[in-house]
């Protein structure tokens, strides 16, 4: 069978190579290679000199400044006459959940169900958004005064949003632009504490939540004092719930429809806000201690928008496409996104992660439904939709099994040379294409580092996957792949709108260099990286220009450390240049990690608190916890304690030599719970709840596997140096360790 599979493979191939030929391929090959790319320009000749996008003499803050367009406001009003009749917010009508799921759809818990998708073209949307801003007005709300320092505003001009991503979240952010109303955004999964400490920081009137918050926002409305009214949206309520009208003794409560109806009955004029006045505060989704509520003014979320637009316009139809909406809008990515394809007049379907395919949907899938052009997705979507597409491969078996893993290590091969693949993708790549809509042409990575297998394999079988990077407190800017680029793991080059510098990486105290996984430091003057492979430098990533928010609301402390004189923003991770200008980022230097959902863990803090447990032998180096994009939850590497691990194991009776011990699967569980009591009596949250551990054998740093200053696993002042460490503890097991995460070998413990 193998043998019959390998030929017609090997037959196939050779007659997509003809097709290639006789659909001119090669020629297509040479005009995309003759095409331009965007290139980087670097402002001095010194080695830590910013660079950013050649081709402007200036840094862009508008993407339209021909038109005057100088705030979100602006470019509200812009848009609306320039694309009055588009359709503009799509959404499906949710008629509830069905009973059970059908596993023949792959359909693992009930589905939702959606009845028909409504949209609201431009003229519409503005006048939604009107009316909205008047009725805020009429609620009590102020315009924010022109102040150089917000802090000091006392005014009631901040409103809270605190629901999921739908048309009712942009109608109220821009209803609140339109009236210069400050938008404070709180991450949905921080929950309702999260609410009433951001409500109280910005001392918000009226707030914005679903039909199924009302009660519980309300009941603690007494812990926030200034909370006067809440409105709520129908988003995924199904109609028999939606048949009472709320309301509450202890705040005025209405409807999204009630506060329309409000603003069309007593229309006020706008109040144009100005390029530094404030638009947003967003809190971070950190997973310790206080979320930061971040500064971003009009100026520089516009920036970002224009970097973004400048970016993708020479491959974009204004006015035609259709982007997939289901990111968070309260996450930077989304929110930037979002406005970026209002900029362009785009079609926006608003959909959730849950039910982008018929797996969690029915009668369609989102994305079948909205059959989107353009899409921005965390790499965990990228990865689902990966390893969905190999399970149906793989339950197909034999023949179309393997003809499935050729064509794709073929187009992801041809891909690097530019070479199309027209029979595979008839063949195999279209009904792959179909889990996104069969539309796609154009998808963005973001909110952490895409795997490079799926970025692979999701550009061969989809579209061009292209990666992005940037931070919240940058609005989201930094760097995007250009269209075409097929590497993987590069970010891309700098937006128009910023500027990108590397300064030598040092520790937080800047006592010490940090160091790559070969003991080397980062260093700008650096001509080769921990590879060896060419680079213009390496060090800590600075970003500058327009898009640089304003700092952390009422944190003084922490805007000093991480917003540097010239208009820096600290990143904290540690980035190259290619060649060719682009950035590569290669490590970090903040204990703030985002996993492979786009959620934060504190993996020193973690550290710190699991450290206390019996079974952690400090003298050997203590714990690593381990954290990034390509797992959903974080795992340790624990150098146990040797003594406490043979005494627990004498009292259950074990009696196994001791390198066998480490390896039993009751003396990693004994330990695992350890942890968890500890991180529970820490105070650690879910997020930094651990997935698996992996046991070393350190001996009080006379171990085989212990981390010491002499071997480069700490620091001289004894602290971790994590890349030395994760490479002394040996690629193979570093790698099951975070593969063990799915706990295969706790489930099957007796």
């Amino acid at each position: 069978m193998a043998g019959a599979a390998s030929m017609v493979c090997l037959v196939l191939r050779a007659l997509d190579v003809a097709a290639w030929l006789m659909s001119m391929g090669p020629l297509f090959m040479i005009l995309r290679m003759m095409k331009s790319r965007p290139k980087v320009r670097a402002i001095s000749n010194e080695s830590d000199t910013p660079r950013t996008r050649a081709g402007y003499s200036d840094l862009t803050c508008s993407p339209f400044p021909e038109d005057n367009v100088f705030t979100l406001f602006d470019l509200h009003q812009y848009v609306v006459k320039r694309y009055a009749d588009r359709p503009c917010l799509g959404t499906r009508a949710f008629l509830g959940k069905a009973d059970k799921g059908d596993p023949a759809k792959g359909q693992r818990f009930p589905p939702e169900i959606f009845g028909e998708t409504s949209w609201i073209t431009y003229s519409e949307f503005a006048d939604k958004v009107k009316a909205f801003g008047s009725a805020l007005r009429d609620l009590g709300m102020v315009s924010h005064p022109d102040v150089d320092d917000f802090e000091k505003v006392h005014a009631p001009c901040t409103f809270t949003i605190y629901e999921n991503t739908c048309a009712d979240w942009m109608i109220a952010s821009h209803g609140c632009f339109s009236q210069s109303l400050v938008c404070t955004t709180v991450y949905a999964t921080l929950g309702i504490d999260a609410v009433i400490a951001a409500v109280n920081e910005c001392g918000s009137t009226t707030l914005l939540c679903n039909r199924m918050n009302v009660k519980a926002l309300a009941d603690k409305a007494g812990e926030m004092p200034t909370l006067k009214n809440i409105i709520y949206t129908e988003d995924k309520v199904a109609p028999k719930d939606r048949l009472n009208k709320l309301k509450h003794d202890r705040v005025k409560v209405f409807s999204m429809d009630e506060i329309i109806e409000m603003g069309k009955n007593q229309p006020r004029e706008s109040v144009a806000p100005t390029p530094n006045s404030m638009a947003v505060i967003m809190y971070t989704s950190g997973s310790t201690g206080k979320p930061k509520g971040v500064l971003i003014t009009h100026k520089a979320l516009l920036a970002m928008v224009a970097g973004l637009v400048h970016h993708f316009l020479p491959h974009i139809k204004p006015g035609r496409e259709v982007y997939a909406a289901f990111l968070p809008l309260a996450h930077i990515l989304e929110l930037a996104a979002e406005n970026s394809q209002l900029a362009i007049g785009a079609a926006l379907g608003y959909c959730d992660p849950r039910t982008l395919t018929n797996s969690g949907s029915e009668p369609l899938g989102a994305l079948e439904e909205f059959k989107p052009t353009l899409m921005a997705a965390v790499p965990k979507i990228w990865d689902i939709i990966k390893k969905g597409a190999e399970a149906k491969a793989k339950a197909a078996g034999g023949l179309k099994a393997a003809l499935f893993s050729y064509a794709v290590k073929t187009k992801v091969a041809a891909m690097k040379w530019g070479i199309s693949t027209p029979l595979f993708d008839l063949l195999v790549f279209s009904k792959i294409k179909k889990i996104t809509g069969g539309r796609l042409k154009i998808a963005i990575s973001g909110g952490g580092p895409i795997d490079e297998e799926v970025q692979s394999f999701c550009s061969a079988a989809i579209c061009p996957i292209i990666q992005g990077y940037g931070l919240t407190e940058t609005c989201g800017g930094g760097t995007v792949q250009f269209i075409g680029d097929t590497r993987v793991g590069v970010v891309g080059m700098p937006l128009s709108s910023l500027q990108v510098k590397l300064i030598d990486a040092r520790t937080e105290d800047n006592t010490e260099y940090i160091m790559d996984s070969n003991g080397v430091p980062y260093r700008t003057t650096d001509v080769l990286n921990a590879n060896g492979e060419p680079c213009l430098g390496r060090g800590e990533v600075l970003i500058g220009g327009n898009v640089v928010t304003s700092g952390y609301y009422k944190m003084p402390k922490e805007t000093k450390e991480a917003y540097l004189p010239g208009g820096y923003f600290a990143t904290g991770d540690i980035g190259e240049w290619t060649p060719d200008g682009s950035l590569k980022i290669v490590d970090r230097k903040k204990n703030l990690v985002k996993l492979k959902g786009g959620e934060y863990v504190a993996i020193e803090h973690m550290e710190m608190k699991f450290n206390n447990s019996v079974f952690v032998d400090a003298l050997a180096g203590g714990i690593l916890v381990y954290a990034g994009g390509d797992v959903d939850r974080s795992v340790a590497y624990v150098q146990v304690n040797k003594g406490e691990l043979e005494k627990w194991a004498r009292s259950e009776g074990i009696d196994l030599p001791y390198q066998q011990l480490i390896n039993d699967a009751r003396a990693r569980k004994v330990v695992f719970d350890s942890l968890a009591a500890e991180g529970k009596k820490g105070g650690l949250g879910d997020l930094e709840k651990l997935f698996n551990v992996t046991l070393l054998d350190g001996q009080m740093g006379q171990g085989p596997d212990a981390w010491t200053p002499q071997n480069g696993g700490l620091t001289a002042t004894n602290k971790l140096q994590r890349r030395t460490a994760i490479k002394l503890i040996g690629q193979e097991r570093f790698e099951k360790g975070k593969v063990d995460a799915r706990q295969d070998w706790m489930r099957n413990l007796k």
